[in-house]
């Protein structure tokens, strides 16, 4: 059902990649033959940020199976030093959670923080660049006051009061370094006003440093690891994977496989979902229910979902038509966020949309710089064309 992997780029993992996911989380002979095969592959100094971020878990696996090799000193290196900085992260993101609690405003811990305590169960073995916190949409203006009383700046140039309407999150960071994603909706596209409102009412409290919050609940935590996992990017983000993994190895009984086919219709990904299912089923024998594969491949998909797959999975520069579809789907956003949606707003609103995406200063420079993106994209083309011969 999934596309060719080398197609598909950065969602999917090459084959030493997948040999690496396969030493981290199988167990016995399994784990050991794929475990012996990558190492034999690849220098271990030398990896992509992608199969980097995935040895402290292989780490703990191994040191289960108790393989003794002089390259485990290592491994154990890059475990103890995710263990230490995930304990920074925490330490100071209670604190910010209380502050959140004590303004009367709710928080959700979103991605890494959530898996940690309610599924991987140990803060070395996944490691976080930063800490993304879900509030209430309305609560929104309230949360970014309040982050910059704790000296948390925003990290784009962009007023983040400015970007509520347009996005779903922004980034901060304050003297330490240390990095936050606020979101006010989970998901870059919501369905709906009240998108957030069932994810919020099916969270499960978690306890975070003494401070209480939610998480999403197991169905949902899969789902949103399809949708944040399975994006082409030049950092490979297959550690999706390990996420679904894991939190199927540690709460497979309660998943609700019913829930999770109603989101991926409902949120049009249900090309994301049956492709991700479907690939953790045959190559890493994920408990996935036939019925919930069969159900996923009847299900008919619009023209538009499987055009905005398409340019999500592949490497946005690689293939020219993607190119336009990119911009089309970028375009429609826009209009809902800030224009509208007639026929006289998109006539009108086209250039100065150009002219922010393009990030360019003056109406007059959009052909120029059209002129001068048509002939980078030729000579791109051209490039790939030679190199596949």
């Amino acid at each position: 059902m999934y596309k060719n992997l080398d197609e598909l780029g950065g969602c999917w993992p090459t084959r030493l990649q997948e040999l690496l996911l396969k030493a981290a989380l199988f167990r016995g002979d399994a784990a050991l033959s794929a475990w012996k095969e990558w190492i034999s592959s690849v220098d271990i100094e030398i990896l992509d940020w992608g199969s980097y971020r995935l040895l402290p878990l292989l780490y703990h696996n191994l040191n289960e199976l108790g393989i003794k090799d002089p390259v485990m000193k290592r491994l154990k290196g890059v475990y103890r030093y995710t263990w230490f900085k995930n304990q920074m992260l925490f330490t100071e993101m209670s604190r910010l959670l209380q502050s959140f609690s004590d303004a009367g405003i709710k928080t959700m811990a979103l991605k890494g923080p959530a898996l940690v305590l309610l599924h991987y169960g140990d803060y070395g073995l996944r490691p976080m660049d930063d800490f993304d916190v879900l509030v209430p949409t309305e609560k929104a203006t309230d949360a970014i006051d309040l982050l910059r009383k704790h000296d948390f700046v925003p990290t784009k140039e962009e007023a983040p009061e400015t970007i509520l309407p347009k996005r779903h999150s922004t980034p901060f960071r304050n003297p330490a370094q240390l990095s936050m994603d606020l979101h006010w909706h989970i998901f870059e596209d919501p369905v709906s006003e009240t998108d957030d409102s069932d994810f919020w009412n099916a969270a499960v409290p978690v306890t975070f440093k003494g401070v209480a919050t939610c998480a999403l609940n197991p169905t949902d935590q899969l789902f949103h690891a399809f949708i944040h996992g399975i994006r082409w990017n030049a950092a490979p983000p297959f550690r999706w994977i390990a996420d679904v993994m894991t939190v199927l190895k540690t709460s497979a009984d309660e998943v609700d496989w019913n829930r999770l086919l109603a989101k991926a219709k409902e949120h049009r990904e249900v090309l994301t979902v049956g492709n991700g299912l479907d690939y953790l089923q045959k190559t890493m024998g994920a408990p996935v229910p036939g019925k919930v594969l069969q159900a996923l491949r009847n299900t008919p998909v619009s023209r538009r979902e499987a055009v905005l797959y398409d340019v999500q999975t592949r490497p946005y520069n690689k293939y020219g038509m993607n190119r336009f579809a990119h911009i089309r789907e970028e375009y429609r956003k826009y209009l809902h966020a800030e224009v509208g949606e007639s026929f006289k707003d998109k006539l009108l609103s086209f250039p100065d949309f150009i002219k922010e995406f393009w990030q360019i200063e003056n109406y007059w420079m959009i052909p120029l710089c059209a002129v001068k993106k048509s002939f980078g994209r030729i000579s791109q083309w051209a490039r790939y064309e030679r190199a596949e011969k």
